[in-house]
């Protein structure tokens, strides 16, 4: 039960909460400041919303069709792309001029303007071998030889230069905004810059024309900011072409490994003050992000046999010693930033097809070969997963497994179905001989994911439960039976990332597109975890919100109590006369009024206490 602290009627409470961040705040905000275009590619659409009488086009056509969900989780809202010359392109820049000012760098041009968006970035680990180019977010023409480059670009992993660095071209020079080992993967960015092509400004030369400001999403904080240094001349761009997720030549497309995502893209024909563009940031989901250290620490407290925290390395931090092989002949498994957005290095990802984190000995305390009887064994395990960025992959992708096989009734797994299979792309969990869906492909996202299980050899039927969710989420829970006297696994090996033939890693290339799958904090018991246990760990994904506040206000002889519309509609008003426990009850139905709930009572001579509860 969560509950308010009580609340005297003689006091007046007048903490209000802020707006809920949502999309239709954040496009009202947006909207306010009356852009000149703006694309929000809500429902697949590739029409500006406003100003300018703008439609991208999808280039190639394919890409007209690749929506998939925003930062606020709405379905079909922001664009990604997944092909090497992906893009959505103006072909009329020329004419309707999406972005101010541009063309011929001169002297004479007064043209400003402003734009802002959303992007997300790739998956960890490299390119595809002999595929280390530039990763365009955006590109407007131009170059530097010109004066008139305008663009915002991921550096190529094989530049001399600050490689895969996120790096904004403006006018003649090049600058780096956020360095290659600060980037986070799998991660929602705000971009947002400023520009004046004035050669002048108030009298004196303008050699800094463009500020350009970056916000992480996900607890990051506060926007980082600064300013490009130039010469006189610089346009912003060559006023002829306009590219989202390519460079305009219709390459070095915004993907691999991995598919990039750009949402709520904006232009103005003036410069956006800061005030503005911190309005904008403000009402992006930027939730207290989750500490890796607590969720650690509640693993850690229930006793596990193994703890592979993959914080770099692969060392059991239970033994100190016990350190899993990396497999393949020539293994690329790295490590990058994790679900909690810790830099590298703190999660392990699989980029080559026989990557692997491999044990042999038998992790789990259970196992063997198969005799049709009923093992000793009982386990559990939990870690946490981020699903590859596409489902069209063949051949199934593991994400451990401990040997044995269904055939022999020992198979112990969880993987993602091959495509040519019953429930293709789905996720799987394999136990003894028998195989289940734990999470669809209809309703596979490529999020970070949850999961844990336990097995129980000495049972004759729903030998396992499982639970998955992404943090968040509502953690959901299903169980399987398997034949009697079903183990879990061979008892001789143990893999994270690939199945034990080094032949199923859980990475995939299809047409020169990779994608790299993410693993972390592994955890392996030698007992059957409690619900509650699972619980505990789920729970410690999520920062809980702080409750909301209760306000009181006194009017024409009544009180009025009200708290955010954007809370809990559980949550119910209580009042008491004398504190005592068995003394709360309901003090009315709420309605809302703007953006809050509220209550009216009308003032007695009596001394009343209020409440906010939740059951």
């Amino acid at each position: 039960m969560k509950t308010l602290p009580a609340v005297l009627l003689s006091l007046l409470c007048t903490g209000l909460c802020a707006t809920a961040q949502t999309l239709a705040n954040y496009q009202a905000t947006l909207l306010a400041q009356t852009p000149n275009s703006y694309f929000t590619f809500d429902g697949g659409s590739l029409t500006s919303v406003t100003g300018v009488a703008a439609t991208l086009t999808a280039f190639p056509a394919s890409v007209g069709s690749q929506f998939t969900p925003d930062v606020f989780g709405h379905a079909s809202n922001s664009i990604y792309f997944t092909g090497s010359t992906d893009a959505a392109s103006d072909n009329s820049e020329s004419t309707d001029h999406v972005i101010s000012g541009g063309g011929t760098a001169t002297l004479a041009s007064t043209a400003a303007g402003s734009i802002t968006l959303l992007f997300r970035t790739t998956d960890p680990g490299p390119p595809p071998s002999g595929a280390p180019g530039q990763h365009y977010i955006f590109s407007a023409g131009g170059d530097f030889g010109a004066s008139n480059s305008l663009s915002l670009l991921f550096e190529s992993s094989a530049s001399t230069n600050e490689p895969s660095a996120l790096k904004l071209r403006f006018g003649d020079t090049s600058t780096t905004i956020l360095s290659s080992n600060n980037v986070a993967n799998e991660t929602w960015y705000f971009f947002a810059l400023t520009y004046n092509e004035a050669a002048a400004v108030g009298g004196l030369p303008n050699t800094n024309k463009g500020t350009w400001y970056l916000g992480r999403l996900g607890g990051a904080g506060a926007l980082a900011s600064g300013i490009t240094t130039n010469a006189s001349n610089v346009v912003a761009g060559d006023a002829l072409n306009f590219f989202v997720g390519a460079n305009t030549n219709g390459k070095s497309s915004f993907r691999n490994p991995g598919d990039g995502r750009v949402d709520e893209f904006a232009t103005w024909n003036r410069q956006l003050s800061a005030a503005e563009i911190q309005a904008q940031f403000g009402q992006l989901p930027n939730v207290p992000v989750p500490s890796r250290i607590s969720y650690q620490t509640v693993v850690s407290g229930q006793s596990p046999a193994h703890y592979f925290k993959l914080d770099g390395n692969s060392v059991d931090s239970v033994s100190g010693t016990l350190t899993l092989s990396t497999n393949g002949a020539t293994p690329l498994l790295g490590y990058s930033s994790d679900y909690f957005f810790i830099n590298p290095p703190s999660d392990v990802f699989f980029s080559a097809g026989a990557d692997a984190l491999s044990a042999n000995v038998n992790l789990l305390n259970g196992g063997g070969t198969y005799t049709g009887n009923p093992g000793p064994g009982q386990g559990s395990l939990s870690f946490l997963f981020h699903p590859l960025a596409g489902t069209n992959y063949t051949g199934q992708k593991f994400l451990f497994s401990a040997g044995g096989s269904t055939g022999n009734s020992n198979a112990f797994a969880l993987f993602f179905e091959n495509t040519t299979s019953a429930n293709p792309g789905s996720l799987k969990l394999r136990f003894g001989d028998s195989s289940s869906v734990v999470l669809p492909v209809t309703n596979l996202l490529s999020e970070w994911y949850y999961f844990a299980a336990t097995f129980d050899e000495t049972r004759t039927n729903k030998q396992v439960n499982w639970w998955l969710a992404q943090p968040s989420q509502t953690l959901q829970s299903g169980f399987f039976s398997a034949t009697n006297g079903s183990l879990a696994g061979g008892a001789a090996v143990f893999y994270i990332g690939n199945e034990v033939d080094g032949g199923s890693g859980f990475r995939a290339v299809n047409s020169g597109r990779q994608s790299n799958g993410q693993i972390d904090e592994f955890a392996i018991w030698n007992r059957l975890l409690t619900t509650n246990e699972v619980a505990a760990q789920f729970s410690a994904l999520t920062v809980q919100p702080p409750p909301p506040t209760l306000g009181i206000a006194v009017s024409a002889g009544n009180v009025i109590l009200s708290w955010p519309s954007s809370t809990d509609s559980n949550y119910a008003l209580e009042s008491t006369l004398s504190l005592l426990p068995s003394s709360w009850s309901g003090a009315g139905s709420a309605v809302i009024v703007g953006n809050q709930y509220a209550v009216t009572n009308a003032i007695t001579s009596t001394q009343t206490f209020y409440r906010l509860r939740k059951p």
